[in-house]
């Protein structure tokens, strides 16, 4: 079933639908929506780790040109880092990008960025290098001019180095 996006995910007029598939439950409940890490790591409530850490970006939400919404920053976050990952030869990442409002706040998004639940070793190098790699093209404003992330006025990148 498709349940909509709720309205504050659009940051600016105009969003077109959208919305997320869910199963239904027994007795026709919608079930929660499922990501590919664990709720460890999932924005808004991240607990960082090595295989865990967070973006948050602030937003001029006066900057962006219509229809631009949370999903769809996201979606240039995710693309971002894909060609990234590519120019490294690196086509095999597991790593989960996921993005949310920040609680609280209408300009500020929470990117979460992990290793899928059945990730590999190499993912606390993998995580603290494709964090640092979108908070410095983000910050340098290395993006397309025409990219929502130009809107982006500040960075905050947070990682943790947890001993095993």
């Amino acid at each position: 079933v498709c349940v909509p996006s709720p309205k504050e995910s659009c940051l600016s007029a105009e969003c077109p639908p959208y919305g997320e598939c869910r199963e239904l439950e027994a007795g026709r409940r919608v079930a929660p929506p499922t990501f590919p890490s664990l709720p460890s790591c999932w924005p808004n409530q991240a607990a960082l780790s090595n295989t865990c850490a967070r973006l948050s970006l602030l937003v001029d939400l006066n900057k962006l040109r219509p229809s631009v919404s949370t999903e769809s920053i996201c979606t240039e976050l995710r693309r971002l880092l894909a060609i990234h990952w590519a120019s490294l030869g690196k086509y095999e990442e597991r790593l989960v990008l996921l993005c949310d409002l920040k609680e609280g706040f209408n300009d500020t998004l929470e990117v979460t960025l992990s290793g899928d639940k059945n990730a590999d070793d190499s993912v606390p190098a993998d995580v603290k290098e494709g964090i640092r790699y979108l908070g410095e093209i983000v910050s340098r404003k290395q993006t397309s001019f025409q990219s929502a992330l130009s809107a982006v006025i500040e960075v905050k990148v947070e990682t943790a180095l947890v001993s095993q």
